[in-house]
């Protein structure tokens, strides 16, 4: 189905950094498997592709470009992940600090808190805000269809 994807992410540090994006995509189902796709420009205007999978309280977020990353976030536990750059790559800690799934087949909401490390040391706490909602193509498509 495609959708609009409206993400806000959040480091809370001591110079807090907010970014907000608005994007068409992709939801895909699969049983209890929901999967989110969507195309967005990286800093330097090369294109990035951005998925995120949630499994009940275990979310993935990827993100393929010149910056490759594999976050697994669950609430309570603590992942390693790679973090690939182009003049390098290092291993990340992320810990799930609160995961809050409001998606549904028809759109919803994504609520992620998580803590970053790098060697064991904190470097920033993060937050996600998804908000995912039908295009109104899709909704238009879907009523000429039941015709």
């Amino acid at each position: 189905m495609d959708v609009v994807i409206e993400l806000k992410s959040n480091a809370i540090t001591d110079d807090p950094e907010m970014a907000t994006l608005n994007a068409l995509g992709t939801m895909l189902w699969d049983g209890a498997c929901c999967r989110l796709s969507c195309e967005i420009m990286d800093d330097d205007g090369t294109p990035v592709l951005l998925q995120v999978t949630v499994e009940g309280d275990r979310v993935v977020v990827e993100q393929s470009g010149n910056r490759t990353t594999r976050l697994v976030i669950r609430e309570g536990e603590r992942a390693v992940s790679p973090y690939e750059m182009p003049y390098g790559s290092l291993l990340v800690g992320v810990t799930g600090l609160r995961v809050v799934n409001r998606l549904t087949p028809e759109g919803g909401e994504l609520l992620l808190t998580y803590e970053v490390d790098v060697n064991a040391t904190s470097i920033s706490t993060n937050s996600i805000e998804i908000r995912v909602r039908r295009t109104s193509l899709d909704d238009e498509s879907n009523g000429r269809d039941g015709q």
